[in-house]
Parts: C-alpha cells; sequence; structure tokens
C-alpha cells in the first residue's frame, strides 16, 4: 500500500513547518527568476543590501556588516563575496584594511531585474489577501519578529 505524503486526517500542518515551506518556496521562486543573471536568491540578497546601504544611504559596507545583517559565518560570506567578485558584481577596495565593497556598473545594472523580481514574488504571494488583511499579516509577522528577538515579553 502507498503512504501519502499529506497531514493525517484532521490535523493541521503545524505553524513552523509552514513557515520553513514558505521560506523554501520563496527561495525557489527568486533562484529561479534570478538564474539567467547567474545569481543565487542569497547573492541577490546581498546585492540588494550593498546597493542600499552605498547607494540610498551613502554608506561604506565591508565584510564584517554583512556577517552581522545576514547571522552567516565570516566563512559563509566570505565565499559569496569571493563568487560575487569573481563574477564581476562588487568590488572590494582597501579601506584602511577594511576592504569597503562596491557594486560595479553589472550589479547596478541588475538592481532593476531584482526588484521587479520582488514585485512579481509579492504579488505571487499576496494574491486574493485584502489590504486590511494584508496590514494584519505584516503586523503580526514583525510582533512574531519581535518576539523572538526578545523584544516582547512572551508569556
Amino acid at each position: 500500500m502507498k503512504k501519502e505524503n499529506s497531514c493525517p486526517p484532521n490535523r493541521e500542518p503545524e505553524l513552523l513547518g509552514l513557515f520553513r515551506y514558505l521560506n523554501k518556496q520563496l527561495d525557489l521562486s527568486f533562484n529561479a527568476r534570478l538564474e539567467n543573471l547567474g545569481l543565487t536568491s542569497q547573492q541577490g540578497r546581498v546585492i540588494f543590501y550593498i546597493h542600499y546601504h552605498n547607494i540610498v544611504l551613502n554608506e561604506i559596507i565591508k565584510q564584517s556588516d554583512l556577517e552581522n545583517h545576514f547571522h552567516l559565518s565570516k566563512s559563509t560570506i566570505s565565499g559569496l563575496v569571493k563568487r560575487l567578485t569573481n563574477n564581476g558584481f562588487i568590488e572590494k577596495a582597501d579601506a584602511h584594511h577594511h576592504y569597503a565593497i562596491s557594486l560595479t556598473e553589472k550589479a547596478k545594472l541588475t538592481i532593476n531585474n531584482f526588484k521587479k523580481a520582488n514585485e512579481e514574488t509579492r504579488d505571487k504571494l499576496l494574491k486574493g489577501f485584502s489590504e486590511e488583511q494584508k496590514v494584519g499579516m505584516k503586523q503580526s509577522l514583525k510582533l512574531m519578529i519581535e518576539n523572538m528577538e526578545g523584544k516582547k515579553d512572551v508569556d
């Protein structure tokens, strides 16, 4: 007899399992949209972060900033930076031996593709939700994040 991959009757999937599954689907969607650029969703997020801080906020970004923001190890960020450098998306300049990271022209040209992929994914994700539901969902997610970061007392 074939075993089915579904929940037992009258049992809803656990909330954390749903979050994990949604996160996986979002990564798959972004990876598919960025694949033609030779980038992964994680690399896209790094480029978008650098763009925002370099261009919008006029800040210098170092590898340690990426480690702190993305909560990734030094070796993981080092590998990401190396691949992005080798593929011509970022460059490093010696800013007092801390190596400021900036985007190349190639990366700057891809920012619009990132924005478009972001908008398409957001639209797909929120299809069928009312504006009121979207606002409530955003508030709920922010509260969950605060709870997990220890900013709110949890009963």
